[in-house]
């Protein structure tokens, strides 16, 4: 049977890549509209970064994306002398009169910075480009699909399978000659019966059309794309090397920003607004990387004290009172392993040293139930909500993405879970939270201001 899913996988496989050739579109660069003004100083930084990256952009492309806004005047962009060098404060500003209308990601990113900037007058560039990464699902999803779109437009990019009546007809005819294949194939390495070879041939059919529903979501660079992306990955160094001769890294003059955002749009990690770094770590903040919506952010910005500063996220529910009952009933099993070591071969090493793990583990369990009786059952704090993602169930039956967000109290950053809690907090709440300090068991959340960015969208503050 497994040599059968291995001639079923390598004929869809196979099938897949006939089939992205024959959709191939073969057109030359001077042929496709606004062709000659695909040159990374006429293009969105933003358009750059999803060329160099063969069309699957990085969090360098949101982070072009502000300080190109910058550049044009729809932010207002300065020195952060706090931070130390190397560090931009971001503000809003008035938008230009006469300026060219925005596309839908650059809007969208303009909102992300209202509703970061509108209550607080201004933030380090860090903070608020790291909405893209603390809140994948509600920032950086619809800013990738928006660049997407734009690309399409531009004909920078266009999808691997387009949604046509050949396309289907190809794909057709493909399953029509990989299902008997894969049969035939499979029959030769076993002609005792036909049964395993039928399901070769269905799987060889399924895997196919599963392949094509990954293909669909996936684009690729036109002839244009490519030379955009030859051309950025050639300005690359040049970028490095104008970056590292710098005479002021932080001059909020336009130019210096537009220059600046296609140097974050090309990958050069010293180009990324912040305070200096180690190499390893400075390599890692220019975001060679797609930001992950599954995994816990280690910590996030927060302006909820009134000053913008990190706040670690810690991890969600404990166990409480239950872990001080579970090491007193771990120390009563090893004092009984101790007693009955011990009847036939009396005191030894080995039953006193059981007989001290059960001191011990009977120790911290009391010291542990101690704790969590001077803790109150309940507790109420005014926080801001600072990051929202999903993470990987670990149930045995089923996989699916299990949704958590992180409250900052002005101390530290709880973590909560829930679906409901997940699809009304956003980026920036207010809210009054009630705990169970012993458990970090979340028993209610009330929203009781969110950013006017949304406000205006006309979502209500609700209560779980």
């Amino acid at each position: 049977m497994l040599e059968g899913l291995v001639i079923a996988a390598a004929l869809a496989i196979a099938g897949g890549a006939v089939l992205t050739e024959l959709a191939r579109t073969r057109t030359a660069v001077a042929d496709l509209p606004g062709a000659d003004q695909h040159r990374p100083d006429q293009v969105s930084p933003a358009l750059v970064n999803l060329a160099v990256t063969r069309c699957a952009p990085s969090a360098a492309a949101y982070y072009a994306t502000i300080l190109d806004l910058a550049a044009r005047g729809f932010l207002a962009v300065r020195r952060s002398p706090r931070s130390g060098p190397g560090a931009l404060h971001v503000g809003l500003a008035e938008p230009p009169a006469a300026a060219p209308p925005l596309n839908g990601y650059e809007r969208q990113v303009l909102g992300d910075m209202r509703a970061r900037l509108e209550d607080t007058g201004g933030a380090p560039f860090e903070a608020v480009a790291q909405a893209c990464t603390v809140v994948v699902h509600g920032t950086w999803a619809p800013f990738v699909a928006g660049l997407g779109a734009a690309a399409r437009r531009q004909g920078i990019c266009r999808p691997l399978l387009p949604a046509t009546r050949r396309t289907a007809l190809r794909a057709c005819a493909i399953t029509a000659v990989i299902g008997p294949a894969a049969f035939i194939a499979d029959h030769l390495a076993h002609p005792a019966g036909l049964a395993e070879p039928a399901v070769t041939g269905l799987a060889a059919g399924v895997l196919f059309w599963v392949a094509l529903g990954w293909l669909s979501r996936h684009d690729r660079l036109t002839a244009a794309g490519a030379a955009l992306a030859g051309r950025g990955k050639r300005d690359r160094s040049a970028l490095a090397a104008s970056v590292a001769s710098w005479a002021d890294p932080d001059d909020p003059a336009p130019r210096a920003l537009r220059r600046r955002a296609l140097a974050v749009a090309a990958g050069v990690p010293q180009a990324v607004p912040g305070p200096p770094l180690p190499a390893a770590r400075r390599r890692a903040r220019s975001s060679a990387r797609r930001p992950d919506g599954k995994q816990r952010p280690a910590e996030a910005w927060s302006s909820f004290s009134g000053s913008w500063r990190r706040v670690r996220i810690e991890s969600g529910e404990r166990l409480g009172m239950a872990s001080g009952f579970a090491l007193l009933g771990g120390a009563a099993w090893l004092g009984l392993i101790s007693y009955a070591v011990s009847i036939p071969g009396g005191t030894g090493p080995l039953p006193a040293l059981l007989a001290g793990g059960a001191m011990l583990a009977a120790g911290l369990g009391v010291r542990r139930l101690i704790m969590m009786s001077a803790l109150p059952r309940t507790a109420s704090f005014q926080g801001q909500v600072i990051a929202r993602w999903h993470e990987e169930s670990d149930a045995e039956n089923a996989s699916s993405p299990v949704p958590f967000i992180a409250v900052d109290d002005g101390q530290r950053g709880w973590t909560f879970t829930g679906g409901e809690l997940f699809s009304r907090v956003a980026l920036g709440d207010l809210a009054t939270v009630t705990v169970n300090p012993r458990t970090r068991n979340l028993l209610s959340l009330t929203v009781t201001g969110r950013p006017r960015a949304d406000a205006a969208a006309g979502h209500e503050p609700g209560s779980l």
